[in-house]
This record gives structure tokens, C-alpha cells and sequence, in this order.
């Protein structure tokens, strides 16, 4: 059973286990979605992501990680438009790399030195948006 924004109680009967759960709701829940992606070029891509929760949402960091694992991660990231209103639409650009067009010296690179430096044809990668309520958003992009 999946519980969302609250807590799964079970709570016993003096005959026994009851086998309904008691949720306990913790206000409104962060949800986006991502309705396109776009490569603009070998390093940056566009993502339109709409909030589909309940609450208005602002993001502060992504991550980019490819099959190898390796990763390109932009902390105190403050894209415009924010905070992102319920039912809102906001285009952000996810940019890698340290040359012309991608992120520079702002990301930081973890992993196998010069292995994932350029989005590659017919490759996959994870992109995760987190919040400023730490909750992290996973997304899979093909270019």
C-alpha cells in the first residue's frame, strides 16, 4: 500500500490486529511532472515541468546522471519563475559540462574523469529536480 504525504498507523483491537490503516495527513503534498523534454544542444536540455500537487513548489538543486553513474549536480539552483504556482507550467534548462554552453564552474562533477561530458545520441540519462522541501523529482530523458 502506498501512503502519500502521511504516516501508515496500524493500530490493534483488544481482539486482535485490525487490518485498516489510519492515515494522518501532513498538510499538501509537492508533485510535478515533466510534460516535454528538449535537447538544445550537446550540453543542455530543456525540460517543461508542470506542478500537479498541491502547493506551490521551488526547486534548488538537479542532478544529471547517465548510465555509468556518472553525474553532474547544480546545487542553489534558483531557475525563474519560481515559486512554480499549482497547475503551472515553467520551462527549465539543465545544463552539464564545463565548457561554452554548459554549466561551468557551478556544477560538480562526480565520477569517471572526461567519461560524460556531451548529452550522446540514442543515450539515456536520469535527471532529478529536488525542492526546497527536499524532495526529489526523477525524470528520464533520451536523446
Amino acid at each position: 500500500m502506498l501512503v502519500s504525504g502521511g504516516v501508515l498507523f496500524w493500530y490493534s483491537l483488544s481482539s486482535g490486529f485490525c487490518a485498516c490503516p489510519l492515515v494522518v495527513s501532513h498538510g499538501q503534498n509537492e508533485a510535478v511532472l515533466m510534460e516535454s523534454a528538449n535537447f538544445q544542444s550537446d550540453t543542455n536540455v530543456t525540460l517543461d515541468i508542470r506542478n500537479v500537487g498541491g502547493t506551490p513548489v521551488s526547486f534548488q538543486i538537479y542532478q544529471v546522471k547517465d548510465s555509468s553513474g556518472d553525474i553532474w549536480q547544480l546545487n542553489n539552483w534558483n531557475p525563474p519563475g519560481q515559486p512554480l504556482a499549482v497547475n503551472n507550467l515553467i520551462v527549465v534548462n539543465i545544463t552539464i559540462g564545463s565548457g561554452p554552453g554548459g554549466c561551468r564552474n557551478g556544477c560538480q562533477y562526480t565520477g569517471t574523469a572526461a567519461a560524460f561530458t556531451t548529452f550522446q545520441s540514442n543515450k539515456s540519462y536520469t535527471i532529478t529536480l529536488t525542492t526546497s522541501r527536499n524532495n526529489s523529482f526523477p525524470f528520464t530523458v533520451t536523446r
